[in-house]
């Protein structure tokens, strides 16, 4: 009680919150500020143990981590992608229809996780670990540094009524698309959060790269030459730096499931 009122407090101070109030909450516990985005985060205890800030500031994870927080800052951003306009905001040209038009959305204040939901979280909740790159299936090849299976991993190989049925567990939910794009944006309009070339993801993101083209994925679709990030698989949570945001995998990794439904009209 006492920590949740601390960080009301400090919260309320906080100019990029506007002084928001915040209902108290079973089951979160206030971890601090993040040094680099300035948000506030939360461990959630009933996924796992909180993760611990070490001297840098940044948080220590471990295979017992539970769930990680960030309260984000409600505001208006402009949503999607468009082709046509290099001079105006969100341009992509590679984007596609379904994208566009780019269009206001407004934001009140929401939490969501810091990382993707790891192979050992959902193991302590659902009691199994669906996961195709998981235990003994791991190969320590898979990464330059030949480590084996770390619980750090995040979880594929789940549905979204997978998902939504676990996370109604934890009294969590999945995010609107608003909610995950604004996240993930961080506050930027390029293409992806790090620029607009691909180059710009190198230490950002894992995504089909040089290295995994020469480590036993050569048959992928397409590539990113310019990036190298270490595995030709998934990676653990938290490998790369974050978005301004504090916000880990926004691109790459593992894709990620929303709570919005898709219409092809538009």
């Amino acid at each position: 009680k006492g920590l949740w009122s601390a960080a009301c407090a400090a919260i309320r101070a906080h100019p990029r919150y506007g002084g928001l109030e915040l209902q108290p909450q079973m089951g979160l516990l206030p971890l601090g500020a993040d040094p680099h985005s300035g948000l506030w985060e939360f461990a959630h205890l009933q996924s796992g143990a909180p993760a611990a800030r070490g001297d840098d500031g940044k948080l220590v994870l471990d295979e017992e981590t539970g769930i990680v927080l960030v309260l984000v800052p409600g505001g208006s951003f402009a949503m999607g992608a468009q082709a046509t306009d290099p001079a105006a905001p969100n341009h992509d040209p590679q984007c596609a229809n379904d994208e566009s038009p780019v269009h206001a959305v407004e934001l009140s204040a929401y939490f969501l996780s810091k990382y993707e939901l790891t192979q050992g979280q959902w193991l302590r909740v659902a009691g199994r670990n669906p996961a195709g790159y998981a235990g003994s299936r791991y190969q320590s090849t898979w990464n330059r540094t030949g480590h084996p299976w770390t619980p750090l991993l995040p979880v594929e190989q789940v549905s979204w009524h997978d998902c939504v049925e676990l996370l109604a567990r934890l009294d969590l939910g999945l995010p609107t698309e608003a909610q995950r794009e604004f996240a993930a944006r961080g506050g930027t309009t390029t293409v992806f959060w790090t620029g607009n070339d691909p180059s710009s993801l190198q230490g950002a993101a894992n995504v089909a790269d040089s290295f995994g083209k020469a480590n036993g994925n050569a048959s992928w679709v397409g590539w990113e030459t310019a990036v190298d990030d270490g595995y030709s698989t998934t990676a653990p949570i938290g490998s790369y730096r974050a978005n301004p945001f504090g916000f880990h995998d926004v691109h790459g990794n593992v894709r990620e499931w929303c709570a919005d439904g898709s219409d092809p009209e538009f």
